[in-house]
């Protein structure tokens, strides 16, 4: 799509898009600009993978990656074994051992819950299973992340995972949680709490083992 074609809107965030990976490069990230979902998806596959890779896929219960329809495209690599804990409708004590017990793996896909136009991950977890493999553990780690995920600051993310990420996610999971009726985190005590572990990600190490996947429309929470 030219500049021409493209709609004030769409330019706009291609702008912001762009100079957000800047910045990713910059701290050693892979990262690459799509106008879709389904485009970076493709991308992924085709490109970053290749159709001849072989490993085994975790994933991290991320509504990003179930919108981009990345998954029946790696299930169609012939030497993928793609986990089957990205079905919402497996049983928790099942995914969770699946998630334990495959922590070392070659793929694991995620999204960011807000990623700064410094080129920072942002992230807050309910038992660290996310951050925890986006941090070490799988050898390559793909996000996928709308533009409604770009913070001008460090402290603008903070916020944004506090009070539109965290309730929306409460809501999308149906927990009991006050941030569900108040539309903002309480800070609450909850026994069913989500919001427990904080993780900002400044570079990525090795170089090029996160690779994010910038998304020119609005992707999950």
């Amino acid at each position: 799509m030219t500049e021409q074609t493209m709609s004030p809107e769409d330019q706009y965030w291609t702008l912001r898009l762009e100079k957000a990976a800047k910045a990713l490069e910059a701290n050693h990230f892979g990262v690459s600009v799509h106008a879709t979902a389904g485009e970076a998806a493709s991308h992924l596959v085709e490109n970053v993978l290749g159709r001849d890779w072989k490993g085994a896929v975790n994933f991290g219960g991320s509504a990003s990656v179930l919108q981009s329809g990345v998954v029946p495209l790696l299930q169609g690599l012939p030497g993928a074994e793609v986990l089957p804990n990205w079905d919402p409708a497996m049983e928790a004590a099942e995914r969770l051992r699946l998630r334990r017990e495959r922590f070392i793996c070659e793929l694991y896909l995620c999204s960011s819950n807000a990623v700064t136009m410094a080129g920072q991950l942002v992230n807050l977890d309910g038992t660290g299973n996310r951050v925890a493999s986006m941090i070490y553990g799988p050898a390559k780690v793909a996000l996928f992340v709308g533009r409604n995920k770009l913070c001008e600051t460090l402290e603008v993310a903070v916020d944004r995972v506090r009070n539109v990420a965290s309730p929306m996610n409460n809501i999308r999971l149906g927990l009991p949680n006050p941030c569900v009726k108040a539309g903002r985190c309480m800070d609450c005590k909850s026994p069913s709490r989500i919001c427990n572990m904080w993780s900002v990600i400044e570079k990525s190490c090795p170089v090029g083992r996160i690779h994010v996947l910038l998304i020119n429309e609005d992707l999950g929470f």
